[in-house]
């Protein structure tokens, strides 16, 4: 019988009180009986799986690496490993980045999470995000290139600074001055000799962060 969201709602709190002390907790079992990433919100599941993950984090693992896994709970899975330090599924995430088509609903969501994580062996993936095709995955890329400070990244940021889409331009810039002085010269130069929406996101992120 299926639950009613009321019912889910209550049970996911009883489950994370049993959880908090310590009580052993199936995952696949409440996703399957909790309804996890259907008729509750993001917080509940990524809330659950932290008090999970800090015993067990192989358990919360195992959500990621099912193929067939509902993509809100694999994402609450990863925010929820991400929160307690483990960057052993970074290559995995990166990988599963990797493999989906352009465009897809999930690529944006696994480069925030890279982005999230903030480790170096997410870079391959987040430089592949910055040439993508959509605008949310561009976007990811650039905020994850910026909190992984990926040196890489900086020529196809400073491209991204002229891109059809001002939320991509606002985080190319971002991303820029997280790398640090190298990043700040380009934008110090597009500011300078640049042209157009180019020119008018570098000034801005400058003078916003008073380094103009």
């Amino acid at each position: 019988m299926r639950l009613t969201i009321a019912t889910a709602t209550s049970a996911s709190r009883a489950a994370q009180a049993l959880a908090a002390k310590g009580e052993p907790l199936d995952p696949q079992d409440l996703v399957r009986r909790l309804e996890l990433g259907v008729n509750q919100s993001s917080r509940v599941t990524i809330s659950l799986f932290q008090a999970i993950a800090e015993t067990r984090p192989d358990e919360i693992k195992a959500l990621v690496l099912q193929p067939d896994q509902n993509l809100d709970v694999r994402i609450a899975a990863i925010e929820a490993l991400a929160a307690t330090g483990d960057y052993s599924l970074v290559p995995v995430i990166a990988e599963l980045a990797l493999a989906v088509e352009d465009g897809s609903e999930e690529l944006p969501r696994y480069l925030h999470a890279l982005g999230k994580l903030e480790h170096p062996s997410g870079a391959r993936a987040v430089l592949a995000g910055l040439s993508s095709g959509s605008m949310a995955a561009r976007a990811a890329a650039a905020r994850a290139a910026g909190r992984i400070a990926i040196p890489d990244s900086i020529e196809r940021l400073t491209q991204l600074l002229n891109d059809r889409e001002w939320w991509v331009r606002f985080r190319a810039a971002e991303a820029l001055i997280a790398i640090g002085e190298p990043g700040v010269d380009r934008l110090r130069y597009a500011a300078a000799s640049g042209y157009g929406p180019a020119r008018e996101a570098a000034s801005t992120m400058l003078a916003e962060r008073g380094l103009a």
